[in-house]
């Protein structure tokens, strides 16, 4: 056993040898202060990756049980040597569930809202999950997705230069800061840090 803050130190090591994406240093903080605040009993995450924000995630609310949801085998098997790793108690509240996000969200079956939510599986499909998302939300829950400014695509720079492959995606994400910032029920904001955090509250 380790404890969390150790592991989090190995999968940075292993992200940046490996470029797998994970929390940005620069976000971290920002991640972690709205997670305080909420403190969340059920979290829900949409891309486990190897498992870096689920065990973030599980420091920062030590009383909320954590889904997450991760489509590529390799992936889930690498978070589960690290979640192996932690105490019983961290481990015991990090259920992963591997397929399809956007399946999951159609027949979520745990019988208990969500007070957080992390968007951070195919950006292409987070107006779908957004949709998907909305009648398995508590009162008051935050919903972060991460990279919504996509290398600059979205907004930015290069927002009338996307190559030909990543049209579609910047084109779903400016449909999802659409969606989040004219919906009355909840305050968005977009955290610049990183390659974009989007923070929507439910009023």
């Amino acid at each position: 056993m380790m404890e969390v803050n150790r592991i989090l130190e190995l999968q940075i090591a292993y992200a940046a040898a490996a470029n797998v994406p994970i929390i940005r240093a620069r976000e971290a903080a920002a991640f972690s202060r709205i997670i305080h605040e909420r403190n969340p009993r059920v979290v829900l995450e949409l891309g486990t990756a190897i498992g870096y924000s689920a065990l973030f995630i599980a420091a920062a609310a030590p009383e909320a049980e954590i889904y997450t949801v991760e489509s590529s085998r390799n992936m889930a098997e690498k978070a589960k040597e690290y979640f192996a790793m932690a105490d019983p108690e961290t481990r015991d509240r990090i259920h992963l569930l591997e397929g399809d996000a956007g399946e999951f969200l159609a027949c979520w079956s745990k019988g208990k809202k969500i007070d957080v939510a992390f968007l951070d599986a195919a950006k292409g499909q987070y107006p779908d999950y957004w949709r998907k998302l909305q009648p398995l939300l508590s009162d008051g829950a935050v919903v972060l997705a991460d990279d919504v400014l996509y290398h600059g695509y979205v907004e930015g720079p290069y927002k009338d230069h996307v190559p030909r492959r990543q049209r579609t995606i910047a084109k779903r994400l400016r449909e999802y800061i659409q969606m989040i910032t004219t919906d009355p029920s909840y305050e968005t904001e977009i955290l610049r840090e990183g390659d974009g955090l989007a923070v929507s509250r439910k009023l």
